[in-house]
């Protein structure tokens, strides 16, 4: 019987990865909101909102990375 392993569209290490980033872009969302909610002043140890969005971005980059890998991986499936 062959394994189930070789059916999985995602491997641990991409679920692993993806659950990661989700996570991460939450955290900074409900950053940005907090961030947006209250004015910012000079003791705030928060980034300001334009880093939490080039963050947020990267996180996007390395997500789409991601998916193409597994876009591919199911593009060769028989």
């Amino acid at each position: 019987m062959p394994s189930m392993r070789r059916f999985a569209l995602l491997r641990p290490t991409e679920l692993a990865q993806l659950a990661e980033l989700s996570e991460r872009h939450e955290e900074l969302m409900r950053h940005l909101v907090a961030l947006e909610a209250t004015p910012p002043t000079g003791t705030d140890t928060l980034l300001d909102p334009r880093e939490v969005q080039i963050e947020v971005r990267q996180l996007r980059q390395e997500t789409l990375k991601v998916l193409e890998a597994v876009r591919q991986t199911i593009e060769r499936l028989p």
